[in-house]
């Protein structure tokens, strides 16, 4: 019986929702899509959006969304368990959610290794960009991995499930001989199939799947509602891939080639789902990266509809994008200069953003009337010194200065504000093969950094977690063993601190 507080939440969830549909529960063959993080994140979720979207569309299949703050796990749509589903699709967007997968299946009451559970649960499908950095901490846990864009493989792996789905071995067979999908260990050894090789406790990763058209589906967010993070606004993707190669960043050397969705199948997006919304995020890599995204600005001046972006490049940002960003009422320019100093931008790929350039972006911000401004930087970078540190405070202290000038001829002075990181090395990437700073050193840098902006009026700025990058590097570059600290961190209820200390005790890695 569900609780009525719970039956109430999720109506009022869709009730404010706009391009929501249900299926009848048993019209077809049942997935449940899962986001493992909250319903306010995961409805900001494009891919996860759209795989929702995709499996509807079939005719023979209906798909129910879940989320992890409901407890028990229920269905938006239908209001079901978990286990009434026969697939469930796990969309991983953030390493720390791993450990919410797991909460997940232990309140759906599913065994937690896959070895352990039979056909009468269902076959926990994981994917997303997590998979493709590092699925091994999910390993163990899931029965099946998706290293693919899910247009180039989902009708194939459906079909093969009508196909095949009542005899569990059939399927998974025949679905291991897919490009870009891969049974794990746990399932074969349940359903006795011959075992993937496992060497120094790692699974060599199948080649990843990508569409080259993925636009002939129109990619955009098919739900808009309020109870999100980008309130009332139409998710559309410009583009995959990215053109860049900064030296830290994954995307922009395993998630390639780079392509764009042509500006007329935008423009049509956009105009037909203008009955639903006034407000439209585009999301991208790099959106300004995008050949046309001057002229599909202006398109979107001339219909008079709201502009958000996903990430902007200071290197690449226009005066059309901007003049756009301050029609739509946006109020705060997001900027991410990483290192304050030209010497780490260039190691991080970032040549073509010169001290100049961001001080040409602000500007241009202020001059259309955008007042506040907020950066990101990182600490703990290669060969990161404390005057590089100090660069990052030099930098805000310039900036700041320029900016309260050209705040007080309008009138009003904005909010300065800066999201500090700690820089964690992702496998295939050129910064994965210099030594990390040691976490004494970044201790030092951070501490150095606080004391030093703490001394600039008008600054906010939020200091980083080393637990929780420890947390992130183990998830991002570990191998089949760190399911066991996952295990560690659900069974003390996300006490991220004393899964360390537990998985240092009894392993002997350290972090």
């Amino acid at each position: 019986m569900v609780a009525f507080q719970h039956r109430q939440r999720i109506e009022a969830l869709l009730q404010a929702e706009r391009g929501c549909f249900r299926k009848p529960f048993g019209s077809g063959h049942t997935a449940g899509v899962v986001f493992p993080n909250s319903y306010h994140v995961g409805m900001s979720n494009l891919g996860f959006l759209y795989l929702h979207r995709l499996i509807n569309a079939r005719r023979d299949w209906m798909a129910d969304r879940f989320f992890v703050d409901f407890d028990p796990p229920l269905s938006l749509e239908n209001i079901r368990a978990p286990g009434d589903y026969q697939l469930l699709f796990f969309s991983i967007a953030f390493e720390l959610d791993y450990l919410n997968i797991l909460d997940f299946l232990a309140r759906a009451r599913f065994p937690l290794r896959a070895s352990e559970r039979g056909s009468e649960y269902p076959l926990i499908v994981c994917g997303g960009v997590c998979v493709d950095v590092n699925r091994h901490p999910i390993y163990e846990f899931a029965d099946v991995i998706v290293n693919a864009e899910a247009e180039a493989i989902l009708d194939e792996f459906l079909s093969l499930f009508e196909e095949y789905g009542g005899d569990r071995r059939r399927f998974l067979d025949a679905i291991r001989s897919m490009e870009g999908v891969e049974v794990t260990a746990g399932a074969c050894q349940r359903y006795h199939l011959e075992l993937p090789a496992i060497t120094d406790y790692r699974v060599p990763l199948t080649e990843r799947v990508i569409s080259h058209d993925f636009w002939r589906y129109p990619c955009f967010a098919h739900i808009v509602t309020p109870n999100t993070e980008f309130g009332d606004m139409c998710l559309v993707e410009l583009a995959r891939g990215c053109p860049y190669r900064c030296t830290f960043c994954f995307v922009g050397h395993n998630l390639n080639p780079y392509r764009t969705v042509p500006l007329d199948e935008l423009k049509r997006w956009i105009t037909e789902q203008q009955s639903r919304t006034c407000k439209f995020g585009f999301v991208a890599s790099a959106v300004a990266s995008h050949p046309q995204i001057d002229e599909l600005c202006e398109f979107c001046d001339q219909l008079g509809v709201k502009v958000s972006y996903s990430s902007l490049r200071a290197e690449d940002v226009t005066v059309p994008m901007i003049r756009t960003l301050a029609r739509s009422g946006i109020q705060t320019l997001t900027l991410a200069p990483e290192a304050g100093t030209y010497r780490l931008r260039r190691l991080l790929g970032k040549a073509r953003l010169p001290d100049e350039r961001l001080f040409w972006v602000i500007e241009q911000a202020l001059a259309f009337g955008i007042p506040n401004l907020k950066l990101y930087f990182m600490v703990g970078l290669p060969t990161e010194t404390e005057e590089d540190v100090l660069g990052i405070v030099d930098l805000v202290s310039r900036l700041q200065r320029e900016f309260v000038a050209s705040s007080r001829t309008r009138g009003r002075i904005g909010a300065l504000s800066l999201n500090i990181g700690i820089f964690v090395p992702i496998p295939k990437t050129p910064l994965a093969k210099f030594l990390p700073l040691a976490p004494d050193q970044i201790r030092l840098h951070v501490r150095l950094l606080e004391r030093q902006l703490r001394k600039l009026h008008n600054v906010r700025f939020s200091l980083p977690s080393l637990t929780l990058a420890q947390v992130q590097q183990l998830l991002v570059q570990g191998d089949l063993r760190v399911s066991e600290f996952l295990m560690f961190a659900q069974r003390y209820g996300g006490n991220w601190r004393q899964a360390l200390r537990e998985w240092e005790n009894r392993v002997g890695i350290p972090c």
